[in-house]
């Protein structure tokens, strides 16, 4: 199998053919322990590419694209394959579903209407979807943001092969009993959250969701690759998803679910993003630290803490900012230093327990080594 690695200055888009890069060690060993003293760039990229080697070696993973930065410094490396059926190589070129990445774009739409005056974080749910959301009234949009409405989630499965609901459908369908708990009072994190956010974002621009995410985040930014409430499966350089050796890409994001994870796109859109995003390019640095600002005892089983869209995750080296995803057949992740101007981008095309391993040990030899 080949290995594409790529440095590059900011904005570089695609990956070059070089020579390939072998390894023979153990694929569990962790970041720490290989890259203890490593402090350049190129160091932390090699590491990043021998433990990718290493896990599609070991059958952990078919393939991935990792983009590690520093600063201006940007190295995109592809290892595996897009489709096991035909051993066709993954290119950095190559799309992935973003999953739940998808919710600090959503987030950011919100974050720019509030700056414009358009929306306030403490507006009610009701105002803006009349008898629509139970608890609409006590429910504010940083309550949805933050993961703390105490709405349950649906009972609607958001990955089918075919068909889909419309969010409002997947809205009535909630239940009208008591929250689980005070909006504000706890968190728990809940898809249904960004489903409503994204009809919010619709009544107050007037139009579709994927049409103010293209003019509002996806063109400003440069990420030309990525779209919103398309199947991931239609177009060029498209990845399949595979759950142990079964293929299950035709289990969409439904229609319904898009504002919670349904954004598609390759890993240098998702770096394009949060780059622009933690710069103050689509709203002022003062909204940026509100939105990365972790709420009250707002950890969850795999962040340190949550604000609004964006997690907190604490690292070897120190907190770190972004969001994970996962979904059947692709697991993504995304953190940046910001102390540092560290970043990583993760994009897999699996989504089994075993891989986590070999993502915190890329994450820490990215961020930390």
């Amino acid at each position: 199998m080949a290995i594409v690695v790529l440095v590059c200055a900011v904005g570089c888009s695609g990956a070059q053919d070089t020579p390939q890069v072998r390894g023979g060690r153990s694929p569990t060993r962790t970041a720490s322990a290989t890259s203890a003293a490593l402090d350049d760039f190129p160091s932390r990229v090699r590491v990043v590419t021998t433990l990718l080697q290493e896990a599609v070696e070991a059958d952990v993973l078919p393939g991935a694209v990792v983009v590690v930065r520093d600063g201006d410094q940007v190295s995109v490396v592809a290892r595996g394959v897009a489709e096991t059926s035909d051993q066709g190589r993954l290119r950095a070129s190559d799309r992935f579903p973003f999953a739940s990445v998808t919710k600090p774009m959503v987030a950011a739409l919100v974050l720019q209407l509030v700056d414009e005056g358009r929306l306030e974080l403490g507006d009610r749910v009701e105002r803006w979807l009349p008898a629509m959301v139970p608890s609409g009234e006590r429910i504010t949009l940083e309550h949805l943001l933050s993961h703390r409405s105490g709405l349950p989630e649906s009972a609607s499965d958001p990955f089918r092969p075919t068909g889909s609901l419309h969010p409002r459908q997947i809205i009535e369908g909630l239940p009208h009993g008591p929250l689980a708990y005070p909006p504000g009072s706890q968190t728990t994190y809940r898809n249904v959250n960004f489903i409503i956010l994204g009809l919010v974002i619709e009544r107050v621009t007037g139009q579709p969701l994927a049409v103010t995410m293209s003019r509002r985040v996806f063109d400003p930014l440069g990420m030309a690759t990525s779209s919103l409430a398309r199947r991931r499966h239609d177009g060029p350089h498209v990845v399949h998803g595979y759950d142990g050796s079964t293929d299950v890409t035709p289990y969409d994001v439904g229609s319904g679910w898009t504002a919670a994870g349904g954004a598609a796109g390759t890993a240098g859109d998702v770096d394009r993003f949060f780059h622009g995003l933690l710069a103050g390019r689509l709203f002022p640095a003062r909204l940026v630290g509100v939105m990365a600002r972790p709420q009250p005892n707002s950890a969850l089983d795999w962040s340190s803490g949550y604000g609004l869209g964006l997690a907190e995750l604490e690292t070897d080296c120190g907190k770190v900012v972004g969001h994970n995803g996962l979904m059947p057949g692709f697991s993504t992740a995304a953190w940046t230093d910001r102390s540092t101007g560290r970043s990583l981008v993760v994009l897999a095309n699996t989504d089994i327990p075993s891989l986590r391993g070999t993502l915190d040990a890329v994450r820490e030899a990215a961020l930390c080594g």
